[in-house]
Order: structure tokens, then C-alpha cells, then sequence
């Protein structure tokens, strides 16, 4: 099994020495040491370090803070602030560049082994979750149906490329907007924009109706809060137009079919093994005869 590799920035040598020892007898492994924030996001670019220790206060122009930033938008490396400081001001600073632990000096081993341990943890958390995001991200965005969620005051919490595309607008500016406006506006109907919708819906509803035009089936979904309560709305929107037509010219064709086959006889009394018999019924001529034949299901 590969040990994790751990990046230190820390710009008092000795202090540097201690944790590569307590860190190394705990299993991990010791990919760098970096005494200044500017040294530090370059190492962190070469060497790709699964986690960083970095003291806040460095030497050099670049703080701790700003070297955790440029690395957490450069590299999305979890990064671990060791400082002798608990005053407020730093703290509050630290946690805008979302850390994964934050440990006072003196370091204690016991809390150094669980804090990197849970930051371990909670990274391959985050991975997941983000990469179950995109997943969801392309299977909404790979398709013709209008896809949104909205909460409960009716505003957009997220939409897919289709409904932004249907609406000329950028995915951007319909987050946060009203859905009303999309059903004002003609692009979605009101049954679409949840105007039906009773107070109380912690059941799925699914609708089939005719709008501009087209046809839609409509699944609106409660999507429920920790507290079982809902919180927000999922809809989808399917285009039924195309098989709605097909179903259509298949039922005439069928009923010319069967006005050709068995003349004079209703649907209901043509028996399976009749049925049984198209191959013999079905000539060369048949489809012939056919295109020349009446419409009797007019």
C-alpha cells in the first residue's frame, strides 16, 4: 500500500525537523519542506502532495493563508494551518480558504495523527461527492428534457442546459430568478411552473398534458429535508410529441390493416389464431393493394 505523502511549510528548522519525524513514525511520507508561502505553492505544483502542513506565520511576503488559497484554487490540496496564534482574527482568515484542521503549537502528536486522519477522511468525502455532482451534471445536461429544481417559494435552485436553452438564457442567470417568469413568459406552462401544486405534497406527482403545441409528461418530486419535511422540488419535463404521432399513424395503420384483412369484422372478434394466418394472407401484392384500398377507419 502507498503511503500518503505529506508536504510541510514551515519556516522554523527545527520545528520543521520535529513534525518530519513524529509524521514519519506515524507511516507517512515526507515529500518536501518548504520555509516560505511562495516556496510552498511552487512544490506544491511539482510535487502534488496528498495533504499540506502549513504554518500560518512565514517568512517571505507570502502568509500561510494566501499559499493555502493559491494551492486550493490551483491544485484542490487539502491543507492542515499549524499556528502559535488562537486570536480570532486569525482563525476567521484561515477558514476562508477552507482548511482541513487547524492545530495550535505546540504540536501534540494524538491530535496531529487524528486531525490528518479525519482530513484524509473528509477529502475523499469531497472527491466523491464532487465527482457524483458532475456525474449528475452530464446525465441532466446529456439530454432534451427540461430538468429544474426549485424551492419552495417558487425560485430556481438549478437547472439543466435545456431549460436555459428554451428560455435563451445562460444557466447563471436563471438561478435565483422566479419560475413564474418562465410561465409568463410562455416556456413553461403553469402546471410545468408548479401552480398546481398543493400546500402540502410529500408524494410524487405526474401529469400528461398538451401545451403549445406538444406534449408533455411532467414528474414534480418533493425532495425532503433532514427533518422529513420538504425543502425543495424537483421537475422534469419529457417532449412526448414525436411517439404521441407515431402512436397515432401506427393505430390508423393497424385499423387499415385490419379493415384489409379481415373486412367486415370488428377488432374484438379476430381471434389470435386468425392472427396466426398473416403470413399466408400477406402476399407479394399485398402492400399494393393496400396503398390503393379505402381508409375505412374514417
Amino acid at each position: 500500500m502507498t503511503k500518503a505523502t505529506i508536504m510541510i511549510v514551515e519556516d522554523e528548522a527545527i520545528t520543521a525537523m520535529a513534525l518530519k519525524s513524529s509524521l514519519e513514525d506515524m507511516g507517512y511520507s515526507i515529500c518536501g519542506v518548504a520555509p516560505t508561502g511562495e516556496l510552498a505553492v511552487q512544490k506544491a505544483g511539482e510535487l502534488h502532495p496528498d495533504l499540506i502542513l502549513m504554518d500560518i506565520m512565514l517568512a517571505g511576503e507570502m502568509s500561510g493563508i494566501e499559499a493555502a488559497e493559491e494551492i486550493r484554487m490551483s491544485y484542490k490540496i487539502p491543507v492542515i494551518f499549524l499556528t502559535a496564534f488562537s486570536d480570532d482574527q486569525y482563525i476567521n482568515e484561515a477558514k476562508l480558504t477552507e482548511p482541513f484542521g487547524y492545530i495550535l503549537k505546540p504540536v501534540r502528536e494524538q491530535e496531529l495523527k487524528t486531525t490528518i486522519e479525519m482530513a484524509f477522511y473528509k477529502h475523499a468525502m469531497e472527491r466523491i461527492v464532487r465527482e457524483q455532482a458532475e456525474i449528475i451534471r452530464v446525465l441532466l445536461n446529456e439530454t432534451h428534457d427540461l430538468h429544474f429544481v426549485m424551492d419552495k417559494s417558487g425560485l430556481f435552485l438549478a437547472v439543466n442546459e435545456a431549460l436555459a436553452k428554451r428560455a435563451g438564457r445562460e444557466i447563471d442567470e436563471l438561478i435565483g430568478s422566479a419560475v413564474s417568469e418562465m410561465v409568463e413568459s410562455g416556456y413553461l406552462s403553469p402546471t410545468m411552473g408548479g401552480k398546481t401544486l398543493p400546500p402540502i405534497l410529500n408524494y410524487s406527482l405526474k401529469y400528461e398534458e398538451e401545451f403549445a403545441g406538444s406534449w408533455y409528461d411532467i414528474g414534480i418530486h418533493p425532495i425532503f429535508d433532514t427533518d422529513g419535511t420538504v425543502a425543495k422540488y424537483a421537475v422534469h419535463i419529457h417532449d412526448t410529441t414525436q411517439v404521441k404521432v407515431m402512436g397515432e399513424r401506427l393505430r390508423k395503420l393497424s385499423d387499415m390493416l385490419m379493415a384489409k384483412l379481415f373486412p367486415g369484422q370488428r377488432r374484438e372478434d379476430v381471434s389470435l389464431d386468425d392472427l396466426g394466418d398473416l403470413d399466408d394472407l400477406v402476399t407479394s401484392d399485398f402492400f399494393d393493394d393496400l396503398n390503393d384500398a379505402p381508409d375505412e377507419s374514417r
